[in-house]
């Protein structure tokens, strides 16, 4: 389904063929090894830089096993500073409590019972997406720390509201994002000290 979506968005555009230079990371399973995709099938590299461990199926090039780059890398500003002199980078990381109050789990059975009964008290807890994206994040939170404090500019979009699967509000998260840097790049413009970003390098 996933590869089907990616073909019809991205057709058979090559990574070297777009307008303005790209690459996306990705975690390749089978060497343990951070890889940046910047040649070949855009839609590929699209696929296996978003194939979340465990909720989408992985992509395999030559044999190799490739999921979500977030695993290794969350924000790889790092990788774009070896490119570049200016970096901004956006961070759509979770900073909500990953806390719940209950003693324990409840069963699957518990779960949906509690969705089935109309005026039932609704079970607050963790689904199996939000601990496998909670797990990610926590694996590569030192260095996302370390990116944000060596950016030139870190923009945090107002979007916490929004569940990491949640792709049926993609218009409001898109709309949410760009209000969001509307509004940065204004105080940025008044900002002399921030302003030579927006200097040609």
């Amino acid at each position: 389904m996933l590869d089907r979506w990616a073909k019809e968005v991205y057709g058979d555009t090559e990574i070297g063929d777009l307008w303005l230079n790209f690459y996306c990371v990705s975690c390749n399973l089978t060497t343990s090894e951070t890889v940046i995709l910047e040649r070949g099938s855009l839609w590929k590299a699209v696929r296996a830089s978003s194939s979340l461990p465990g909720v989408f199926v992985p992509v395999l090039r030559e044999g190799n096993v490739f999921v979500d780059g977030a695993i290794v890398n969350n924000l790889p500003g790092d990788i774009m500073r070896k490119r570049c002199q200016k970096v901004i980078v956006v961070d759509v990381g979770s900073e909500t409590t990953f806390a719940f109050q209950m003693a324990e789990f409840p069963s699957p059975w518990e779960f949906l019972w509690h969705r089935i009964l109309p005026f039932g008290k609704r079970v607050e807890g963790p689904n199996i997406a939000a601990v496998l994206m909670r797990a990610t994040e926590v694996g590569s939170h030192q260095k996302t720390d370390e990116v944000k404090r060596d950016a030139d500019l870190c923009l945090r979009p107002p979007i916490d509201e929004f569940g990491v699967l949640e792709f049926e509000s993609i218009d409001r998260i898109v709309e949410a994002g760009y209000r969001y840097t509307q509004e940065k790049l204004e105080q940025i413009r008044s900002n002399k000290a921030l302003a030579g970003i927006f200097l040609a390098a």
